[in-house]
């Protein structure tokens, strides 16, 4: 895949002594059913809910998802993206917007491409953080390990498209990451 091989992915996250926080998944077999009831928690999180408003939202979208004995605890869920939050504005600031599930769809080399940017954290109206999700319930060291399926670095051309088009709409990418929300671990996606 185009970049997979220039792809030098650090993980950001835990850093130093902080502790990574897991969603507590029980097994299963439809992880796309819960890799999309997940991003769709994280695109109703916002810090200022509530914490029961948001308890209650959370619990009512694993619900609709049939996902009550695959996500059994929906505080661990919640856990995850308040923590993500809480790295990103130690590390890059106080953010000025936060935008969620925004939409792309853009020609490239004749091919075109659509999707969503699971996670826009403004540092500035002009600068941005783009933060992917990816729902992976492995071993973090598969998703570092360019020899295994799940390497992080296959990832290397969505993130590309999804900044060209940033930088195409005027802002700056200050770094692409991708948040492995099931194992609480963020990666840093340099290429």
């Amino acid at each position: 895949p185009i970049l997979a091989d220039q792809a030098r992915p650090s993980v950001l996250y835990p850093v130093g002594d902080e502790t990574p926080h897991p969603i507590h998944v029980s097994i299963g077999d439809e992880y796309d059913i819960m890799g999309t009831c997940i991003h769709n928690i994280f695109a109703v999180y916002t810090p200022e809910t509530d914490a029961a408003e948001m308890r209650k939202k959370a619990q009512k979208i694993v619900t609709a998802f049939g996902m009550n004995k695959m996500l059994p605890d929906v505080e661990s869920i919640l856990l995850s993206i308040t923590s993500l939050y809480q790295f990103l504005e130690k590390r890059y600031g106080k953010p000025v917007k936060v935008e969620h599930e925004v939409p792309l769809r853009r020609e490239i080399n004749g091919q075109v491409v659509s999707g969503e940017m699971d996670l826009l954290w403004y540092t500035s109206p002009k600068e941005c953080v783009l933060i992917d999700f990816k729902n992976y319930p492995g071993i973090m060291s598969n998703a570092l390990n360019k020899t295994k399926e799940e390497y992080v670095g296959r990832y290397a051309a969505q993130l590309k498209a999804y900044e060209e088009a940033l930088l195409d709409a005027g802002l700056t990418v200050k770094a692409k990451l991708i948040y492995y929300s099931v194992l609480g671990n963020l990666v840093d996606m340099n290429y």
